[in-house]
């Protein structure tokens, strides 16, 4: 077996939200411990049908939705800002979860960093439009008291302040992923901010 040498988790406040939290570890577990649950789990076996379905007929599902980059943009600030900043509880278990991963990890010589994923600056201005700020700030002032690295890139800068940096409000191109990944990994942070004190 080989030991894990270093851990990266990408997390910001609209993952870190009692409303939104999901345990994705239970269920893949059970399929894990018994296969027929994968083939018999309803979202695989629709995929399956559609896939089979486009195979036989030609007929395949349309992935591009029917409107255009920009009203795709302000759909999801309108949707999406409201699902994830509308109702948002601060996850006190989570929490408790991440603070028991920071002590293993510093126990076991364990390098865990986390990342605190950009979204772009419309995005987080409904931060503000749900008055969120203290939240954000708990949040950010619980991640610099783990022992872990923690590395921001959600702020004002050069990769948030650009749309072309974004396919829509929160997921970043490929070329901005690429760029943290040199950061965080090989060094040196510039972009990103360290909310350690070194």
């Amino acid at each position: 077996k080989n030991a894990l040498k270093h851990v990266v988790v990408g997390i910001n406040l609209t993952m870190f939200n009692d409303y939104g939290y999901a345990d994705r570890v239970r269920p893949t577990q059970k399929l894990l411990e018994n296969p027929l649950r994968y083939i018999f789990n309803r979202p695989v076996a629709e995929a399956a049908f559609y896939v089979l379905r486009g195979h036989f007929t030609g007929v395949h599902v349309n992935k591009t939705p029917p409107m255009t980059p920009e009203e795709r943009w302000e759909h999801d600030m309108k949707v999406k800002t409201k699902h994830w900043y509308g109702r948002y509880k601060y996850p006190d278990r989570l929490e408790k979860q991440i603070r028991e991963v920071d002590a293993f990890a510093k126990e076991k010589g364990i390098r865990l960093t986390f990342i605190v994923v950009p979204h772009h600056i419309d995005f987080r201005q409904a931060l503000y439009t749900y008055e969120l700020e203290e939240e954000e700030k708990r949040f950010l002032t619980f991640l610099s008291s783990l022992h872990a690295q923690v590395i921001s890139y959600d702020f004002e800068n050069e990769i948030t302040q650009k749309r072309e940096n974004y396919d829509d409000p929160i997921h970043y191109t490929d070329e901005v992923g690429n760029l943290i990944i040199q950061e965080v990994w090989k060094g040196p942070v510039q972009v990103g901010r360290s909310l350690k004190k070194e």
